[in-house]
């Protein structure tokens, strides 16, 4: 998205997902300057 100019530094992603993606996007998002919002279901895994 980055690369495309769909995100730009300062940008924001919202992701829903209780997953590996969700984690990950929200560890990377702002070494790339961009805001990471997640929204996950109640019954999600506390570890998570």
């Amino acid at each position: 998205a980055l690369n495309s100019g769909d995100l730009v530094e300062g940008g924001v992603v919202i992701e829903g997902s209780a997953g590996s993606t969700a984690i990950s996007l929200a560890t990377v998002a702002p070494a790339f300057g961009c805001k990471c919002h997640v929204v996950i279901p109640d019954d999600a895994a506390i570890e998570k």
